[in-house]
């Protein structure tokens, strides 16, 4: 009796590990079959769609060979000797990347690797935002092939991603490093926490593999943090079947556990970002960039929404991308009676009640909803005010949810078709739409292969940003035509006259034409917009100087060094402050002073090349005969 009782016991546990390794098998998509035959088929049936999308994403992004460095990869690598510094591994963890608005550690970790091992070739950084954006693409098809229950959709809809011209900022822009990591490790994260709750088998493992993937998105960026959403959606939608109270008794029957862990991750990531702001002052958006964040709350959050509606244009009508949407290529919804603050009303209420439509009748229509709020919160201007109104880069990853979208909606029609002509005729015009979007993309990628080819389309598709016009400007001058940029600055001064750095840009080039009276009045108005900014007051103290006004040139260079002496108070061990402090006393004569700072320059970052040509150029003047140069 007890034999046969010990019998039916061990056949019932043969038939659940069975069962929890089908279970696991569906995940893999892989079988170990004997016949190696058989194995060989599986393995190409298995990485057919696979192949798909690794060309379509190659295909798109084949173009940036030989792209210079643009726009914020000046200051985030070409000029951040803290992060060209092997030396600094560990201190990326705990202090700003660049200057002091950025905390990712990862993402700081991952350029300064670049750096480490090829120098600034700009090559090697797009060679390794290709691989992540490929990586990517492969996991959204391998998680949505275990999450929904058509293949065909999962297919498409990472297709769809891999050839979208949104993407392309994100990848082909070397700063947009931040993005793709962030979502590499927010896919993986997903993947885990899915196959945990799909598969009886290593639960723990799995479920902290998908701990420390949704840590590491948010230590790549901030937006990372929206993980722990996603996951309650993908809870509520396919495990609880949309049901409230089916989540809530998953929630206390032990998964509780699981999501109180997920919710200390943000909170240490918090108190890491929080330490490593406390050392530097901190660092707030501009007008031009984002005016959002300077206008009163109803304006604010109309103007949010339509820049929400104006990105889910773009999204499915990819056709006029831009590298810039800041003041006044967005105009300001001032008022909700407006005709622009009726419409935004009407679409939002459309957008609630299609999210109310899917609830009950498209589960992963709703997911995808979900996941697109979730992700787009934190960068919407909505909840949080962000360094800009609005970016391609920053839909790389809320722009998943719509596509699965548009991917669930093609499948859907390809299987109602029935009639093999019909059917046919449907997926030639899906092949001819993927097409048109890797044409759309190859041609934007194009666009930001340098500086000049980059400013001159956005000013094209962007006429009114004041910020496009200074940034084209400022180009221009760097290539010695002054009367060009002279012409860009005034268009940006008629668009917005109040940004300081516009206006000491345009003195600069007054100075360089000749119209040295002109120049000096720019210089004074632009100390009067931004008398916090120590660069003007460089530029202004340098006019002065130039026309025999030393006691105004000495009053603005105290005025620096005061500014830099109360940064250095705060932060030690910033080596920017005390390079530039030491750039002010050396203007004003005071060299010993001078090259004390720039050797505590050196100190804190050895490979600072302007402080070493610094310290060589006063030590040649001072062992000059007639001991060197003195202002009076």
């Amino acid at each position: 009796m007890m034999g046969s009782i010990s019998f039916y016991d061990m056949e019932a546990a043969r038939l659940e590990k069975r069962k929890r390794k089908k279970a696991r098998t569906r995940l893999t998509g892989l079988k170990k079959h004997r016949n190696p035959i058989e194995r060989i088929m599986l393995l190409k049936r298995f990485f057919r769609w696979e192949m798909l999308i690794i060309l379509a994403a190659l295909i798109c992004d084949g173009y940036s060979w030989g792209h210079q460095f643009v726009i914020d990869d000046h200051s985030y690598l070409v000029e951040n000797h803290f992060i060209q510094n092997p030396s600094n591994l560990l201190r990326i963890l705990v202090r700003p990347s660049v200057a002091a608005h950025l905390y990712r550690p990862l993402t700081a970790l991952s350029l300064g690797a670049n750096c480490w091992i090829h120098g600034l070739n700009p090559d090697g950084f797009h060679v390794i935002n290709r691989l992540i954006h490929v990586m990517i693409c492969l996991g959204i098809f391998w998680v949505l092939r275990h999450l929904i229950s058509n293949s065909a959709a999962a297919f498409l809809t990472a297709l769809l991603f891999a050839a979208h011209p949104i993407q392309t900022e994100a990848v082909t822009y070397i700063e947009g490093r931040a993005d793709l990591l962030a979502t590499l490790f927010f896919v993986l994260a997903l993947f885990f926490h899915i196959r945990a709750r799909q598969s009886a088998e290593a639960q723990r493992r799995d479920f902290a593999a998908a701990l420390v993937f949704y840590f590491f998105a948010m230590l790549s960026k901030e937006s990372g943090i929206t993980w722990i959403a996603v996951v309650l959606v993908t809870e509520f939608v396919y495990f609880s079947k949309s049901s409230p109270t089916a989540l809530w008794q998953t929630l206390r029957k032990g998964l509780w556990k699981i999501f109180a862990a997920y919710l200390l991750a943000p909170s240490v990531f918090l108190a890491l970002r929080a330490f490593a702001f406390s050392q530097v002052p901190g660092a707030h958006s501009s007008f031009v960039q984002n005016p959002l964040s300077h206008v009163p709350v109803m304006v604010r959050e109309l103007t949010g929404l339509k820049v929400l509606f104006q990105s889910l244009g773009l999204l499915l009508w990819p056709v006029r991308l831009s590298a810039d949407y800041s003041y006044n290529q967005i105009p300001l919804i001032t008022q909700w009676s407006s005709p622009a603050g009726l419409a935004v009303i009407a679409l939002s209420l459309a957008f609630l009640l299609l999210l109310g439509w899917s609830y009950f009748r498209a589960p992963d229509i709703f997911f995808g909803l979900g996941y697109f709020l979730a992700t787009y919160s934190v960068v919407s201007n909505l909840v949080v005010h962000i360094g800009t109104i609005r970016a391609d880069r920053l839909l790389y990853m809320p722009s998943l949810g719509i596509l699965l979208i548009v991917g669930t909606l093609l499948a859907g029609l390809d299987r109602r078709l029935q009639r093999p002509m019909a059917k046919k005729a449907f997926r030639l015009s899906v092949v001819v739409i993927v097409i048109l979007l890797m044409t759309q993309t190859v041609r934007r990628n194009s666009d930001w292969q340098d500086e000049m080819t980059l400013w001159l389309q956005t000013v094209r598709t962007a006429p009114n940003s004041a910020r496009a016009h200074h940034t084209l400007g400022s180009v221009l001058a760097a290539r010695r035509e002054f009367s060009l940029a002279l012409e860009q600055y005034r268009v940006a001064e008629s668009i917005y006259a109040e940004d300081a750095m516009l206006i000491c840009d345009l003195g600069t080039v007054l100075s360089q034409l000749g119209r040295a009276d002109e120049a000096l009045q720019y210089y004074r108005r632009a100390v009067e917009l931004d008398p916090q900014y120590p660069m003007i007051r460089f530029s202004l103290a340098t006019a002065l100087r130039a026309r025999g006004d030393f006691e105004g040139a000495k009053l603005q260079d105290e005025a620096i060094i005061a500014f830099y002496d109360d940064l250095i108070r705060k932060n030690p061990s910033n080596a920017d402050h005390h390079y530039f402090k030491a750039k002010a006393l050396s203007s004003q004569g005071q060299l010993e002073q001078a090259l004390s700072e720039y050797r505590r320059t050196l100190q804190i970052d050895p490979n600072y090349d302007l402080a070493k040509e610094s310290i060589d150029r006063i030590t040649r003047k001072m062992s000059a005969p007639d001991g060197g140069f003195r202002i009076p």
